[in-house]
């Protein structure tokens, strides 16, 4: 926390030199470049060595070096007197930053995650099915089945079923040349799942499909008890859509990415993680907002 306060003073303290040092005593701005310059020596000072290195190693990747790249933008702009442009840019060097924050990120999805993570999700007694939305496999160049960056849906669904929850597990997904459905169940083998105990279901193609397509089978085998798993950001969206259609589920989380952090300087820092993260949060936020 102390790294991140003075790595955020040396920054603040440049930006406001280079709006205000023209128009102060020589004495003001040799002094405040001597407190920026201390700001960020007792950064690298206090912060651990790994961190220090994780952290110029982030500056020296592409996200880094156009965060750095937009900041002496800034900086230019304004110690030359173009304030109008100088505001512009950072106006735009903010907006990257924040779209890029891991904690920004962090903070989005755990205000998705906490209602089901904090309390844990349980059921008394064995459900007839636990559904499962698509998203955690993939392939390798060789055709190896592999989880992807989901699997932990996969994981959960099995940990489940080997803990004695149901007996059955029910997997959707799009129509198309490659077969997520048949990456799961090969999956769940290693896992200890028995194919005949996997349903298979093709032709959803997003998540408000899902659901319609896991009422109309639950229907169908006269089941009333049944979970659902999905990433626990995306559970209260997918629960929406559950209720929205009139079909009870138990909610079950996985995937959780919203886990907490260690405030320090790599927090300020965009990286590909932030945006990543930052995507996410949004993507479901506005997918809640038109229903899909």
């Amino acid at each position: 926390m102390t790294s991140l306060l003075w790595f955020s003073a040396a920054v603040t303290g440049a930006l406001v030199l280079a709006f205000y040092g023209r128009s102060a005593p020589l004495v003001v701005r040799r002094v405040g470049y001597i407190a920026v310059l201390s700001a960020v020596l007792l950064t690298a000072w206090i912060t651990p060595s790994f961190v220090l290195q994780k952290g110029l190693g982030r500056l020296a990747m592409p996200v880094g070096l156009i965060w750095m790249s937009g900041f002496v933008g800034v900086w230019w702009t304004a110690h030359t007197g173009r304030r109008r442009v100088s505001l512009g840019l950072l106006a735009l060097w903010l907006a990257y930053s924040v779209a890029g924050n891991n904690l920004v990120g962090k903070s989005l999805l755990w205000s998705l995650e906490t209602e089901f993570v904090s309390v844990s999700a349980s059921s008394p007694g064995e459900l007839d099915a636990i559904f499962v939305l698509a998203g955690g496999t993939g392939r390798r160049a060789d055709g190896t089945v592999q989880l992807g960056r989901a699997g932990d849906r996969l994981v959960t669904a099995a940990r489940l079923y080997r803990q004695g929850k149901t007996t059955q597990l029910v997997y959707a997904s799009p129509d198309g040349a490659r077969d997520q459905t048949a990456e799961a169940v090969e999956i769940w083998s290693l896992l200890g799942v028995p194919e005949e105990a996997v349903h298979r279901l093709r032709g959803p193609h997003n998540t408000r499909t899902e659901v319609h397509a896991f009422k109309a089978l639950a229907r169908e085998k006269g089941w009333s008890r049944v979970g659902l798993v999905t990433s626990a950001w995306h559970l209260r969206r997918a629960m929406a859509l559950a209720a929205r259609a009139e079909w009870d589920a138990v909610p079950y989380p996985a995937d959780v990415r919203g886990r907490s952090w260690r405030p320090s300087f790599l927090g300020i820092i965009p990286s590909g993680t932030g945006f990543s993260r930052v995507h996410v949060a949004i993507w479901e936020y506005l997918g809640a907002m038109v229903g899909r």
